[in-house]
Protein backbone atom coordinates (compact mmCIF):
# COMPACT_ATOMS: atom_id res chain seq x y z
CA UNK A 1 0.00 0.00 0.00
CA UNK A 2 1.36 3.39 -0.94
CA UNK A 3 1.95 5.78 1.93
CA UNK A 4 2.33 9.53 1.71
CA UNK A 5 3.00 11.96 4.53
CA UNK A 6 0.56 14.77 4.93
CA UNK A 7 1.63 18.38 5.17
CA UNK A 8 0.64 19.01 8.79
CA UNK A 9 -0.89 22.29 9.88
CA UNK A 10 -0.98 22.43 13.67
CA UNK A 11 -3.23 24.98 15.30
CA UNK A 12 -4.94 24.53 18.06
CA UNK A 13 -8.46 34.91 20.74
CA UNK A 14 -6.05 53.41 30.51
CA UNK A 15 -8.32 55.87 30.08
CA UNK A 16 -8.99 59.54 30.39
CA UNK A 17 -12.49 58.67 31.67
CA UNK A 18 -13.09 59.44 35.36
CA UNK A 19 -13.74 56.43 37.56
CA UNK A 20 -17.39 57.38 38.02
CA UNK A 21 -18.02 56.91 34.30
CA UNK A 22 -16.48 53.45 34.08
CA UNK A 23 -18.97 50.76 33.09
CA UNK A 24 -18.17 47.05 33.45
CA UNK A 25 -19.41 44.88 30.61
CA UNK A 26 -19.12 41.19 29.73
CA UNK A 27 -16.00 39.88 27.99
CA UNK A 28 -15.83 40.21 24.20
CA UNK A 29 -18.62 42.80 24.06
CA UNK A 30 -17.33 44.78 21.08
CA UNK A 31 -20.54 46.78 20.47
CA UNK A 32 -21.41 47.54 24.09
CA UNK A 33 -24.87 45.92 24.15
CA UNK A 34 -24.21 43.86 27.28
CA UNK A 35 -23.72 40.56 25.45
CA UNK A 36 -20.54 38.76 24.47
CA UNK A 37 -19.90 38.65 20.73
CA UNK A 38 -18.35 35.82 18.73
CA UNK A 39 -14.75 36.75 18.00
CA UNK A 40 -12.12 34.85 16.02
CA UNK A 41 -8.56 36.03 15.43
CA UNK A 42 -6.77 35.27 12.14
CA UNK A 43 -3.16 35.49 13.27
CA UNK A 44 -1.46 35.40 9.83
CA UNK A 45 -3.19 38.68 8.90
CA UNK A 46 -3.76 40.11 12.37
CA UNK A 47 -7.47 40.26 11.52
CA UNK A 48 -10.27 40.26 14.09
CA UNK A 49 -13.45 38.65 12.74
CA UNK A 50 -16.49 39.58 14.82
CA UNK A 51 -20.12 38.44 14.81
CA UNK A 52 -21.89 41.15 16.77
CA UNK A 53 -24.95 40.39 18.87
CA UNK A 54 -27.87 40.22 18.60
CA UNK A 55 -27.97 39.60 14.82
CA UNK A 56 -24.41 38.28 14.31
CA UNK A 57 -23.64 41.26 12.06
CA UNK A 58 -20.20 40.65 10.59
CA UNK A 59 -17.29 43.02 11.20
CA UNK A 60 -13.57 42.74 10.52
CA UNK A 61 -10.80 44.79 12.13
CA UNK A 62 -7.12 44.59 11.26
CA UNK A 63 -5.08 45.06 14.44
CA UNK A 64 -2.00 42.97 15.09
CA UNK A 65 0.17 40.43 13.31
CA UNK A 66 1.20 36.80 13.61
CA UNK A 67 3.68 37.17 16.49
CA UNK A 68 1.31 38.75 19.01
CA UNK A 69 -1.26 37.45 21.50
CA UNK A 70 -4.73 39.02 21.39
CA UNK A 71 -5.73 40.46 24.79
CA UNK A 72 -9.17 42.05 24.22
CA UNK A 73 -10.54 43.82 27.29
CA UNK A 74 -12.27 47.08 28.21
CA UNK A 75 -9.19 49.22 28.86
CA UNK A 76 -10.95 52.61 28.94
CA UNK A 77 -13.99 51.71 31.02
CA UNK A 78 -16.72 52.62 28.52
CA UNK A 79 -18.43 49.21 28.58
CA UNK A 80 -17.04 48.18 25.19
CA UNK A 81 -14.29 45.60 24.63
CA UNK A 82 -11.22 47.05 22.91
CA UNK A 83 -9.04 45.18 20.40
CA UNK A 84 -5.57 44.83 21.93
CA UNK A 85 -2.49 42.69 21.43
CA UNK A 86 0.63 41.88 23.43
CA UNK A 87 3.99 41.19 21.78
CA UNK A 88 5.61 38.92 24.32
CA UNK A 89 9.00 38.90 22.64
CA UNK A 90 9.37 42.62 23.37
CA UNK A 91 6.85 43.07 26.21
CA UNK A 92 4.99 45.71 24.19
CA UNK A 93 1.23 46.34 24.41
CA UNK A 94 -0.90 47.82 21.62
CA UNK A 95 -4.41 49.03 22.47
CA UNK A 96 -7.14 50.34 20.17
CA UNK A 97 -9.49 51.83 22.76
CA UNK A 98 -13.04 52.62 21.68
CA UNK A 99 -13.16 55.92 23.60
CA UNK A 100 -9.60 56.82 24.62
CA UNK A 101 -8.07 55.90 21.26
CA UNK A 102 -4.79 54.23 20.34
CA UNK A 103 -2.01 53.59 22.82
CA UNK A 104 1.15 51.48 22.89
CA UNK A 105 3.69 51.01 25.66
CA UNK A 106 6.16 48.54 27.11
CA UNK A 107 5.24 46.49 30.17
CA UNK A 108 6.77 43.03 30.41
CA UNK A 109 9.41 41.01 28.59
CA UNK A 110 9.84 37.74 26.73
CA UNK A 111 9.32 35.54 29.81
CA UNK A 112 6.11 37.24 31.01
CA UNK A 113 2.78 36.15 29.48
CA UNK A 114 -0.10 38.64 29.73
CA UNK A 115 -2.70 38.43 32.52
CA UNK A 116 -4.81 41.60 32.07
CA UNK A 117 -7.70 42.32 34.42
CA UNK A 118 -9.30 45.02 36.56
CA UNK A 119 -7.07 44.60 39.62
CA UNK A 120 -7.89 47.96 41.22
CA UNK A 121 -11.67 47.85 40.73
CA UNK A 122 -12.17 51.07 38.77
CA UNK A 123 -14.02 49.44 35.86
CA UNK A 124 -11.02 49.55 33.55
CA UNK A 125 -8.81 46.63 32.60
CA UNK A 126 -5.21 46.92 33.77
CA UNK A 127 -2.23 45.60 31.78
CA UNK A 128 -0.51 42.89 33.79
CA UNK A 129 2.00 40.09 33.27
CA UNK A 130 2.91 36.86 35.07
CA UNK A 131 6.64 36.41 35.50
CA UNK A 132 9.07 33.65 36.44
CA UNK A 133 8.78 32.48 40.02
CA UNK A 134 5.07 33.31 40.14
CA UNK A 135 5.50 37.09 40.20
CA UNK A 136 2.55 39.26 39.15
CA UNK A 137 3.25 42.74 37.78
CA UNK A 138 0.26 45.06 37.40
CA UNK A 139 0.00 48.54 35.91
CA UNK A 140 -3.21 49.70 37.54
CA UNK A 141 -5.19 52.46 35.85
CA UNK A 142 -6.10 53.86 39.28
CA UNK A 143 -3.66 52.28 41.74
CA UNK A 144 -0.52 52.43 39.56
CA UNK A 145 2.26 49.85 39.56
CA UNK A 146 2.24 46.91 41.94
CA UNK A 147 3.90 43.51 42.20
CA UNK A 148 3.40 40.42 44.29
CA UNK A 149 4.52 36.81 44.38
CA UNK A 150 1.74 34.24 44.08
CA UNK A 151 2.37 30.95 42.30
CA UNK A 152 5.37 29.36 40.64
CA UNK A 153 6.63 28.57 37.14
CA UNK A 154 4.41 25.55 36.43
CA UNK A 155 0.72 26.48 36.80
CA UNK A 156 -1.64 28.30 34.44
CA UNK A 157 -2.53 31.85 35.58
CA UNK A 158 -6.34 32.23 35.77
CA UNK A 159 -7.01 35.72 37.19
CA UNK A 160 -10.70 36.53 37.72
CA UNK A 161 -12.93 38.22 40.30
CA UNK A 162 -13.54 35.17 42.49
CA UNK A 163 -14.97 37.00 45.51
CA UNK A 164 -17.30 39.38 43.69
CA UNK A 165 -15.86 42.67 44.92
CA UNK A 166 -15.20 44.11 41.45
CA UNK A 167 -11.47 43.42 41.57
CA UNK A 168 -9.56 40.82 39.59
CA UNK A 169 -7.80 38.35 41.89
CA UNK A 170 -4.45 36.65 41.22
CA UNK A 171 -5.05 32.92 40.81
CA UNK A 172 -3.34 29.89 39.30
CA UNK A 173 -4.46 26.42 38.25
CA UNK A 174 -2.02 23.54 38.72
CA UNK A 175 -2.97 21.29 35.84
CA UNK A 176 -1.17 18.09 37.00
CA UNK A 177 -3.02 18.06 40.34
CA UNK A 178 -6.18 19.97 39.38
CA UNK A 179 -5.63 22.38 42.28
CA UNK A 180 -6.70 26.04 42.24
CA UNK A 181 -4.87 28.65 44.30
CA UNK A 182 -6.76 31.94 44.66
CA UNK A 183 -5.72 35.15 46.41
CA UNK A 184 -9.00 37.02 46.80
CA UNK A 185 -8.75 40.77 47.31
CA UNK A 186 -11.56 40.52 49.90
CA UNK A 187 -11.92 36.83 50.75
CA UNK A 188 -8.18 36.16 51.04
CA UNK A 189 -6.32 32.97 50.22
CA UNK A 190 -7.90 29.64 49.43
CA UNK A 191 -6.80 26.44 47.73
CA UNK A 192 -9.13 23.77 46.40
CA UNK A 193 -8.76 20.66 44.33
CA UNK A 194 -11.21 20.76 41.45
CA UNK A 195 -10.03 19.14 38.22
CA UNK A 196 -7.29 16.82 37.02
CA UNK A 197 -4.51 16.71 34.44
CA UNK A 198 -6.86 16.23 31.47
CA UNK A 199 -9.23 19.07 32.42
CA UNK A 200 -8.92 22.62 31.07
CA UNK A 201 -9.68 25.54 33.41
CA UNK A 202 -12.79 27.45 32.26
CA UNK A 203 -13.56 29.90 35.09
CA UNK A 204 -16.65 32.09 34.74
CA UNK A 205 -19.70 33.37 36.60
CA UNK A 206 -22.05 30.50 35.76
CA UNK A 207 -24.63 31.26 38.47
CA UNK A 208 -24.81 35.03 37.97
CA UNK A 209 -23.98 36.13 41.51
CA UNK A 210 -21.13 38.44 40.49
CA UNK A 211 -18.37 36.09 41.67
CA UNK A 212 -16.37 33.95 39.25
CA UNK A 213 -16.82 30.21 39.71
CA UNK A 214 -14.13 27.57 39.52
CA UNK A 215 -14.83 25.27 36.56
CA UNK A 216 -13.10 22.81 34.23
CA UNK A 217 -13.81 21.30 30.81
CA UNK A 218 -13.02 17.61 30.66
CA UNK A 219 -12.76 14.83 28.09
CA UNK A 220 -15.97 13.99 26.26
CA UNK A 221 -17.22 17.58 26.44
CA UNK A 222 -18.05 17.45 30.15
CA UNK A 223 -18.28 20.71 32.11
CA UNK A 224 -17.73 20.65 35.87
CA UNK A 225 -18.68 23.83 37.73
CA UNK A 226 -18.34 24.70 41.40
CA UNK A 227 -20.73 27.62 41.68
CA UNK A 228 -20.20 30.12 44.48
CA UNK A 229 -23.99 30.21 44.98
CA UNK A 230 -25.43 27.18 43.16
CA UNK A 231 -22.75 24.68 44.18
CA UNK A 232 -21.57 21.75 42.10
CA UNK A 233 -22.98 20.98 38.66
CA UNK A 234 -21.87 18.89 35.71
CA UNK A 235 -23.18 19.00 32.16
CA UNK A 236 -22.23 17.31 28.90
CA UNK A 237 -22.05 19.84 26.07
CA UNK A 238 -19.46 19.41 23.35
CA UNK A 239 -16.78 16.88 22.61
CA UNK A 240 -13.00 16.52 22.80
CA UNK A 241 -12.23 18.56 19.69
CA UNK A 242 -14.35 21.55 20.72
CA UNK A 243 -12.47 24.50 22.21
CA UNK A 244 -14.49 25.86 25.17
CA UNK A 245 -15.41 29.58 25.03
CA UNK A 246 -17.75 30.19 28.00
CA UNK A 247 -18.91 33.84 27.90
CA UNK A 248 -22.20 35.70 28.47
CA UNK A 249 -23.76 35.49 25.00
CA UNK A 250 -27.34 36.35 26.01
CA UNK A 251 -26.67 39.21 28.43
CA UNK A 252 -28.11 37.70 31.61
CA UNK A 253 -24.85 38.03 33.59
CA UNK A 254 -24.24 34.26 33.47
CA UNK A 255 -21.47 32.50 31.59
CA UNK A 256 -22.96 30.18 28.96
CA UNK A 257 -21.60 26.78 28.01
CA UNK A 258 -20.14 27.33 24.56
CA UNK A 259 -17.31 26.37 22.27
CA UNK A 260 -15.90 26.52 18.78
CA UNK A 261 -14.98 23.58 16.59
CA UNK A 262 -11.89 25.21 15.13
CA UNK A 263 -11.43 23.01 12.02
CA UNK A 264 -14.95 23.81 10.78
CA UNK A 265 -15.37 27.28 12.31
CA UNK A 266 -18.71 26.32 13.88
CA UNK A 267 -19.73 27.65 17.31
CA UNK A 268 -22.11 25.83 19.65
CA UNK A 269 -23.79 27.83 22.43
CA UNK A 270 -26.09 26.64 25.20
CA UNK A 271 -27.40 29.98 26.43
CA UNK A 272 -28.85 30.16 29.93
CA UNK A 273 -31.67 32.35 28.47
CA UNK A 274 -31.62 31.84 24.69
CA UNK A 275 -31.00 28.11 24.63
CA UNK A 276 -29.07 26.21 21.98
CA UNK A 277 -27.56 27.93 18.95
CA UNK A 278 -25.24 26.77 16.18
CA UNK A 279 -23.40 29.58 14.37
CA UNK A 280 -20.81 29.40 11.61
CA UNK A 281 -18.11 31.98 12.25
CA UNK A 282 -14.46 31.51 11.38
CA UNK A 283 -12.47 28.71 9.77
CA UNK A 284 -9.64 26.34 10.59
CA UNK A 285 -6.99 29.08 10.65
CA UNK A 286 -8.81 31.31 13.18
CA UNK A 287 -8.61 31.09 16.97
CA UNK A 288 -11.66 31.83 19.12
CA UNK A 289 -11.06 34.73 21.50
CA UNK A 290 -11.97 34.18 25.13
CA UNK A 291 -11.16 30.48 24.88
CA UNK A 292 -8.20 30.41 27.27
CA UNK A 293 -6.29 32.73 29.55
CA UNK A 294 -3.90 34.59 27.23
CA UNK A 295 -0.89 33.41 29.16
CA UNK A 296 -1.94 29.75 29.06
CA UNK A 297 -0.78 28.90 25.53
CA UNK A 298 1.88 26.19 25.68
CA UNK A 299 5.19 26.42 23.87
CA UNK A 300 5.66 23.81 21.13
CA UNK A 301 9.04 24.94 19.80
CA UNK A 302 11.37 22.20 18.65
CA UNK A 303 11.33 18.83 16.91
CA UNK A 304 8.50 16.33 17.29
CA UNK A 305 8.37 12.74 16.09
CA UNK A 306 5.51 10.31 15.85
CA UNK A 307 2.87 8.84 13.58
CA UNK A 308 -0.02 10.24 11.58
CA UNK A 309 -2.13 7.77 9.55
CA UNK A 310 0.48 5.05 10.20
CA UNK A 311 3.16 7.24 8.55
CA UNK A 312 6.23 8.04 10.71
CA UNK A 313 6.75 11.81 10.65
CA UNK A 314 9.18 14.39 11.98
CA UNK A 315 7.84 17.89 12.53
CA UNK A 316 10.07 20.85 13.32
CA UNK A 317 8.22 23.84 14.76
CA UNK A 318 8.94 27.48 15.57
CA UNK A 319 6.27 28.93 17.86
CA UNK A 320 5.57 32.60 18.60
CA UNK A 321 2.35 34.32 19.52
CA UNK A 322 -0.43 31.95 18.50
CA UNK A 323 1.38 30.91 15.33
CA UNK A 324 3.51 27.82 14.75
CA UNK A 325 5.53 27.47 11.58
CA UNK A 326 7.95 24.87 10.33
CA UNK A 327 8.26 21.75 8.21
CA UNK A 328 7.18 18.11 8.24
CA UNK A 329 8.75 15.10 6.59
CA UNK A 330 8.05 11.38 6.70
CA UNK A 331 7.90 8.10 4.88
CA UNK A 332 10.94 6.11 3.74
CA UNK A 333 14.02 8.30 4.10
CA UNK A 334 11.86 11.35 4.77
CA UNK A 335 10.99 11.55 1.08
CA UNK A 336 7.61 13.20 1.56
CA UNK A 337 7.77 16.76 2.86
CA UNK A 338 5.30 19.48 3.77
CA UNK A 339 5.09 22.93 5.28
CA UNK A 340 3.72 23.53 8.78
CA UNK A 341 1.65 26.54 9.79
CA UNK A 342 -1.08 26.99 12.34
CA UNK A 343 -2.17 27.95 15.83
CA UNK A 344 -1.89 26.61 19.38
CA UNK A 345 -4.50 27.84 21.86
CA UNK A 346 -4.19 26.98 25.52
CA UNK A 347 -3.26 23.29 25.73
CA UNK A 348 -5.31 22.48 22.64
CA UNK A 349 -4.25 21.97 19.06
CA UNK A 350 -6.39 21.74 15.98
CA UNK A 351 -5.29 21.05 12.45
CA UNK A 352 -6.09 21.14 8.78
CA UNK A 353 -3.82 19.09 6.54
CA UNK A 354 -3.62 17.69 3.00
CA UNK A 355 -1.70 14.97 1.21
CA UNK A 356 0.85 16.05 -1.36
CA UNK A 357 -0.17 15.53 -4.97
CA UNK A 358 -3.88 16.07 -4.25
CA UNK A 359 -4.58 12.90 -2.26
CA UNK A 360 -7.27 14.50 -0.12
CA UNK A 361 -7.52 16.56 3.05
CA UNK A 362 -8.49 16.13 6.68
CA UNK A 363 -8.31 17.59 10.16
CA UNK A 364 -6.38 16.91 13.35
CA UNK A 365 -7.65 17.68 16.86
CA UNK A 366 -5.89 17.14 20.15
CA UNK A 367 -4.02 18.43 23.16
CA UNK A 368 -0.47 19.13 24.32
CA UNK A 369 0.55 17.52 27.60
CA UNK A 370 4.17 18.08 28.53
CA UNK A 371 6.34 16.62 25.79
CA UNK A 372 3.47 14.82 24.05
CA UNK A 373 1.02 16.10 21.47
CA UNK A 374 -1.82 13.75 20.48
CA UNK A 375 -5.42 13.46 19.35
CA UNK A 376 -7.64 12.26 16.50
CA UNK A 377 -7.43 12.72 12.74
CA UNK A 378 -10.27 12.40 10.27
CA UNK A 379 -10.94 12.79 6.56
CA UNK A 380 -13.77 11.60 4.33
CA UNK A 381 -14.07 7.86 4.79
CA UNK A 382 -11.30 7.41 7.35
CA UNK A 383 -10.29 8.36 10.88
CA UNK A 384 -7.82 7.39 13.57
CA UNK A 385 -5.40 8.69 16.18
CA UNK A 386 -2.14 10.62 15.91
CA UNK A 387 0.65 11.24 18.36
CA UNK A 388 3.87 13.27 18.38
CA UNK A 389 6.58 13.36 21.05
CA UNK A 390 9.09 16.17 21.59
CA UNK A 391 12.63 15.05 20.87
Amino acid sequence: MRQHVRALVLLSCWASLPVSEAVAGPPNDFNGDGRSDLAAYHAPQGMWHLALSPTQEQAAVQFGWSAVLPVPQDYDGDGTTDPAVYHQASGWWYLQQSTAGYRDFGFGYWATPPVPGDYDGDGRCDPAVYGPGGWWYVLGSAAGFSQRQFGWDGPVPVPRDYDGDGRCDPAVYDRPTGTWYILGSTAGFRALQFGWFAAEPVPGDYDGDGACDVAVYGPGGWWYVLGSTDGFAQTQFGWDSMTPVPLDYDGDLRADLAGMHCPSGVWYIDGSQMGFRRIEHGWWETAPLGAAPPGATVDVNGRWKGTVETVPVTVTLAHYGLIVEGSARGGPGGFYRGEVRGIVLGHRVSAHYSWPYGYGAGVLDGVVEGDRMYGEWSRPGASGTWSLTRR
